[in-house]
């Protein structure tokens, strides 16, 4: 994201971010096989403030830990609520001053238990590869609108973008926007969405027969993105290749397509979570 103008780089068949990689200093898409050589050189603004956007609540913590020493404060995420004491801090926070933690902190049990409630780096969920970020960016607002007694504050790089602007009102800005943009995208609700993960001993042989079915598929009048190598390219033994298809009606119409041979093995998925 540029820090100046908060541009972000997505990919331009489907609209959704790309993915940076450190390693190979490219930005990735993870639906299709467009990328690009990362810069810092916004191709917007111009400036040199383009970066990978990342945050840890560890970091926080200890910057809070030196902002207000006297402070008690309660951390809040996957290992700390498996630990017994933390549901009793819960339900007594008599002892506690601030709660820090990941989306888990947002939990309705702290409904009228919390004066404040502050997002950081909410661009990290708008910006998220998935075509349902504002979705579950406008549900996590909502869900800290709902628990806070007296305000909520939001950081973002991006402070009129409409997912912001919305959970003010009553949500309708946000139904309209959101419905609009995957219209267009021919997401759901007006498209289903399913991913194929295709695997095989050969990745040669595996990305042909990914490039086979893609033809298939778009020959029935179906929207294929891909093939494109996942992020795991390799795993016991096999390589790994992406199908994402778009479409309309029953998946009984093209599902006699969709078969595992000896060589390759054919893996279904309705989430759009293989990357």
């Amino acid at each position: 994201m540029c820090r100046t103008c908060s541009h972000v780089p997505v990919d331009p068949e489907t609209g959704i971010p790309l993915r940076f990689d450190e390693k190979q200093n490219i930005l990735k898409s993870n639906l299709t096989k467009y990328q690009l050589e990362f810069t810092k050189t916004c191709p917007v603004c111009g400036k040199h403030t383009v970066k990978s956007v990342g945050s840890g609540i560890d970091q926080l913590i200890t910057y809070l830990h030196k902002a207000y020493p006297t402070k008690e404060i309660l951390k809040v995420d996957s290992e700390a609520i498996s630990n017994k004491t933390y549901h009793d801090k819960i339900e007594d926070l008599s002892q506690i001053d601030i709660i820090v933690g990941t989306q888990m902190a947002l939990k309705s049990n702290l409904e009228d238990k919390i004066d404040l409630v502050g997002i950081l780096m909410i661009d990290q969920w708008l910006k998220l590869p998935k075509f349902d970020a504002y979705e579950a960016t406008y549900e996590l607002l909502s869900q800290a609108k709902f628990i806070t007694k007296d305000k909520l504050i939001i950081q973002s790089y991006d402070p009129t973008h409409f997912v912001l602007k919305s959970i003010i009102g009553d949500g309708s800005t946000y139904y309209k926007e959101e419905l609009s943009r995957r219209r267009l995208s021919k997401l759901p609700p007006y498209y289903q969405v399913l991913q194929l993960r295709i695997e095989g001993m050969s990745y040669l042989k595996t990305f042909q027969y990914a490039l086979s079915l893609k033809t298939s598929l778009e020959k029935m009048g179906l929207t294929v993105l891909g093939p494109t190598s996942s992020v795991l390219l390799k795993q016991l033994e096999n390589y790994r290749v992406l199908l994402t298809i778009k479409y309309q009606g029953s998946l009984k119409t093209f599902n006699h397509l969709l078969k595992s041979n000896k060589d390759i093995k054919l893996y279904m998925n309705h989430d759009l979570s293989w990357y």
